[in-house]
């Protein structure tokens, strides 16, 4: 699916990807000597479940950007997404070397598996993949990633989630500019379409992981239904921020 970008979107993704050829950074940079604090008010084996969980969403971020580089057709589209596996490799890889010292990774949340491998298989061009991953899934991980920043007194963790954080507000500023510039040639119809499928699977993967993630005393039913239904009030301003229809209520 080859866009005709307007040239003030191409000089901006063009400055993006200069941004993440210069940002590029390793493991090694990353202070291995500390060791990890896991929180002791939070069951270990919950606390590794959700740091595997980032992992996955990295590699199936990685399965997405291969699709995307296959499909996008633009040279300079390609690059950023290029640049993006790169990005969601090296995350991946360390959050893997981050979960082997406290006892390795777990298996994916099956809600999480599900919403993420029907977002990346959608039919048709990659619109609704690229909304799924670029706005929700890395909207979500930002979200996340800066609420446990400040719940989990762990160094380690805070300088990954830190640098991995830089490099997501640049896929999210990518995906932001892809799809403003596509979403216009998109009918009414069609991007009311979107916004009904990506509400499916966002509440197919908020009930999934909220029914699979009861801790008694760590959050109530009231809470995790607040939080789903705020999660899709934060990520539909994003998703109207690029041009979908506005949908009110949780």
């Amino acid at each position: 699916m080859r866009a005709d970008l307007p040239a003030q979107t191409r000089r901006r993704l063009e400055r993006l990807a200069v941004k993440g050829e210069r940002g590029q950074w390793s493991m090694d940079n990353i202070d291995w000597a500390r060791r990890p604090q896991v929180p002791r008010w939070l069951p270990r084996r919950l606390y590794r479940s959700i740091i595997s969980q980032f992992q996955f969403g990295e590699r199936m971020t990685v399965d997405l950007c291969r699709r995307l580089a296959d499909e996008l057709g633009d040279p300079l589209l390609i690059r950023c997404v290029e640049l993006q596996a790169k990005d969601e490799i090296r995350h991946a890889d360390v959050y893997t070397r981050y979960l082997e010292s406290i006892g390795g990774a777990l298996d994916p949340d099956p809600a999480l598996a599900e919403s993420l491998s029907a977002a990346l298989h959608h039919p048709g061009p990659p619109v609704l993949p690229m909304l799924a991953y670029h706005v929700i899934l890395e909207g979500e991980a930002m979200r996340t990633l800066e609420d446990l920043r400040g719940t989990f007194p762990c160094p380690l963790f805070t300088e990954i989630s830190r640098r991995t954080a830089r490099d997501e507000a640049r896929h999210i500023a990518f995906g932001r500019l892809y799809l403003k510039a596509v979403i216009p040639n998109l009918t009414t119809a069609e991007r009311a379409g979107l916004m009904r499928d990506l509400r499916e699977i966002w509440d197919a993967c908020a009930d999934g992981i909220l029914a699979g993630y009861r801790v008694p005393g760590f959050f109530s039913r009231p809470l995790r239904r607040r939080w789903a239904a705020d999660g899709w009030r934060h990520h539909a301003a994003a998703l109207a921020d690029v041009g979908l229809v506005e949908v009110t209520g949780p």
